[in-house]
């Protein structure tokens, strides 16, 4: 029969005596069981891990939109046009004549 997610299993570990040390005091630091101070200790690891890739994505997006916001002004129809080397003047390129001179 498969297990379900709130059942509860026990698993051997090995490990140096050194870590065991350290989750030791730690739990007796934070008034936890060394089972509940190993739980702990491995909850947070995935919470973090969780985090970091949310944090990752986030980047990732805002990078592409910012590339996206450089790189539109210069998209569409004339991205690929050649300006021409003698533009004929029109009213908005002429220069304005000076109040007093002909143009």
């Amino acid at each position: 029969m498969p297990r379900k997610p709130t059942d509860t299993v026990q698993l051997k570990l090995r490990f140096s005596e050194k870590l065991r040390a350290r989750i030791e005091a730690a739990a007796n630091k934070d008034g936890r069981s060394m089972n509940g101070e190993i739980i702990h200790r491995l909850e947070q690891s995935f919470s973090r891990d969780e985090r970091a890739k949310l944090i990752r994505e986030t980047a990732d997006a805002t990078a592409s939109a910012v590339v996206l916001a450089q790189v539109e002004p210069y998209s569409g129809p004339d991205l690929f046009e050649v300006p021409d080397e003698n533009p004929k003047p029109n009213d908005a390129t002429k220069p304005k004549a000076r109040k007093g001179t002909k143009p």
